[in-house]
């Protein structure tokens, strides 16, 4: 396979591998940096050398994975894993179960971008497809740094025209949902929550809920929401017609006008008493 035309990350950084180029989540390191790779990850039929370093340093969970490796390597060998030559076929191997080689490319990139401050190929986020493949995998492996990087982008993208890009689909909402609740995205999660809130109707909750893919917590939050907003605005409205009626009382004209400015109040302070972000976390922590 040939590299594809174009400009920046978006045409290296997600393309999948092959044989010939394994190395195209290193690019940007020279030759001989590329060379040290002490192990190699095995993912979908592709092998990917690294170095166990650079990963141990983003991940907690792929240091524990190199350090059991390498010992396993070293109390099986005549000779110690420094005395080796640095070749593919001597390198330790590690197979990776379940993850996708084009999700972990792009965090391998993100991963060594962080060591390679003279690379002038730094990776970005340029979908919300992107994001998702990403904060899978950095989830998996605890990568706090770029978990929160992917739900940084997802945000922003979900504060856009209140979500209605992004979450208008009902299938690709509980889809969202799903994916915030699995790989612990608590503020993105709010505001798919909150969009549930204001903008499905009941028979939505029928098939997501049928076939569990949103958990209990989730759906009573969202209906917890519903009930508060429902709640804060007949409120309203029962004040807010209390006061005309009272305007009423007065002189024909002048309840008139009264009730004309008290609906006017009414409809511009609806927005005021509703669910938040904010309160949504409040209550995703106390449900937790």
């Amino acid at each position: 396979m040939s590299n594809p035309k174009g400009s920046g990350a978006e045409a290296t950084l997600l393309r999948t591998p092959d044989a010939a180029d394994p190395e195209i989540h290193m690019l940007g390191l020279t030759k001989q940096a590329m060379a040290l790779a002490d192990a190699t990850l095995l993912v979908q039929s592709h092998e990917l050398p690294v170095h166990s370093f650079v990963l141990a340093a983003n991940s907690p969970v792929l240091a524990d994975l190199f350090e059991t490796a390498f010992t396993a390597d070293n109390s099986s060998s005549s000779y110690s894993r420094a005395a080796r030559p640095n070749s593919r076929a001597n390198q330790t191997r590690i197979h990776l179960e379940g993850d996708s080689v084009i999700d972990l490319c792009t965090v391998l990139r993100y991963c060594y971008s962080g060591c390679n401050m003279s690379s002038p190929d730094k990776p970005k986020l340029h979908t919300c497809k992107d994001a998702a493949g990403l904060v899978r995998v950095a989830h998996k492996y605890n990568m706090q740094g770029l978990h929160y990087e992917a739900e940084k982008f997802l945000i922003a993208n979900a504060s856009k025209v209140g979500g209605k890009d992004m979450f208008e689909d009902p299938s690709s909402l509980v889809e969202w949902v799903v994916l915030a609740e699995s790989s612990k995205l608590d503020r993105f999660l709010a505001h798919a929550e909150l969009y549930m809130i204001k903008h499905t109707e009941a028979a939505f909750w029928q098939t997501p809920m049928h076939s569990n893919s949103i958990s209990i917590g989730g759906f009573l939050r969202v209906l917890r929401g519903a009930l508060h907003s429902r709640q804060n605005v007949d409120k309203l409205l029962e004040d807010e017609l209390g006061k005309a009626v009272a305007a009423s009382c007065g002189d024909y004209g002048y309840g008139q006008c009264q009730c004309r400015e008290s609906v006017r109040n009414m409809l511009s302070n609806l927005h005021s008493n509703e669910v938040t972000i904010d309160l949504l976390m409040q209550w995703h922590k106390q449900s937790a």
